[in-house]
């Protein structure tokens, strides 16, 4: 299939949602999410392209303005794009980044809800000595990385609009497949970004950006610049010149693949939900430890805490122990180390996944492996780490 046939791109096309040619594109993607009756455009690009978009625009104002941003979201965006980094955030014109901490673990909306309204006082109260004291970005997770969390965004972007903040961007790298019903009217942003291949079987660089159209629409630009630069950020993305454009092309096909499942995607979705939570209650009850999370806070993936007696004590550890378990257990799992718990209590947690190729028998593995950890007195302190903390 050719590219022009794809996309049913010619000279002179642009590639949005209110334009003939795009009408090809969206039959293939409607399924992916939903525009609903928003009113903008969205482009195929790659990720980290999203804040690059949007970020060093929302920072052209007055030096007074504040960025508030989750700590969580820092940690996930820096491995697309530096620009989020709140100590490169503030690096555009000496902007205040007010960073809100989430709590984990997480035992309901309302702690991140009641956290990010006191991130959005404490922005203002730090600018009322200027009369301009807006917040200008907010940039919030729709499913957090590591802790894997699901952030209520469409609440968040509510209290945005009524306090007053100009612009909010959601990334949302892991929400596409992952959870259920994105919709772009519903959740209000600005702007929302997601990957297509974490849970939408795409390869890597497949993903995109939804902007809403607003009066400011004609300042976005693409971060590649060309001959189209100045036309709109829609034609700016249709084609930026010479790069591997192969990745996109197999959107039609995964389309095709995930629609062999009963449900489509959203029956994918609800099944990975509904296993993924029964495999971490197995897992939990195996340990008596608990999970990170209510079930409704988790999607495709869900935190399950670890035996106090492996004695994880730091990043290091986390780290180690998750060598040890795939070297010699033949397990792949990412650990995570909960700073400032009390000693004797859950200091490390698992974040495990499904999809519809896993097995009941991954999760009977990961249980056997830690159970034999547990009933040979191992402790994290046992796995010897170079001054640099790797494992040797």
């Amino acid at each position: 299939m050719s590219l022009r046939r794809f996309l049913g791109y010619s000279e002179g096309d642009v590639m949005r949602s209110d334009c003939k040619p795009c009408s090809r594109l969206m039959r293939h993607t409607a399924g992916i999410f939903s525009v609903g009756g928003a009113l903008g455009f969205w482009v195929l690009c790659r990720m980290h392209y999203g804040p690059r978009i949007q970020i060093p625009r929302s920072l052209r104002w007055a030096a007074c303005g504040a960025v508030t941003v989750s700590s969580s979201t820092a940690l996930l965006v820096r491995l697309f794009s530096p620009e989020c980094e709140p100590q490169n955030i503030a690096a555009y014109d000496n902007k205040k980044v007010i960073e809100v901490p989430l709590a984990f673990p997480v035992t309901s909306e309302d702690d991140i809800v009641r956290e990010f309204r006191h991130a959005l006082e404490k922005a203002k109260c730090e600018g009322s000595s200027n009369s301009n004291n807006k917040v200008r970005l907010a940039v919030i997770d729709h499913v957090t990385s590591m802790p894997s969390v699901v952030i209520p965004v469409k609440e968040l972007v509510k209290i945005c609009r009524e306090e007053g903040v100009e612009q909010v961007f959601v990334d949302a790298a892991h929400a596409i497949g992952c959870t259920p019903n994105v919709d772009m009217q519903e959740i209000g942003a600005d702007f929302y970004a997601s990957n297509l291949h974490k849970w939408f079987f795409c390869p890597p660089s497949v993903a995109f950006i939804y902007a809403r159209k607003s009066v400011n629409s004609v300042d976005l630009h693409h971060p590649v610049v060309s001959h189209e630069y100045g036309n709109g950020l829609a034609i700016e993305s249709s084609w930026i010149g010479n790069r591997d454009y192969s990745a996109q092309l197999v959107v039609p096909a995964v389309m095709e693949f995930v629609n062999r499942f009963e449900g489509g995607i959203e029956g994918i979705k609800k099944r990975n939900h509904d296993c993924v939570v029964e495999m971490g209650e197995m897992l939990v009850k195996a340990w008596g430890t608990h999970l990170g999370t209510p079930h409704h806070m988790s999607a495709s993936m869900v935190m399950v805490g670890l035996p106090p007696s492996l004695r994880i004590m730091n990043d290091c550890d986390a780290i180690n122990l998750r060598t040890h378990l795939r070297e010699f257990f033949g397990v792949e799992v990412p650990i995570y180390f909960i700073d400032g718990g009390e000693v004797g209590c859950v200091s490390g947690y698992a974040r495990i996944s499904h999809q519809v190729y896993n097995k009941v028998d991954d999760y009977y593995k990961f249980r056997d492996a830690i159970n034999k950890l547990v009933s040979d007195g191992f402790t994290c302190a046992l796995l010897s780490t170079s001054t640099n903390g790797s494992m040797i």
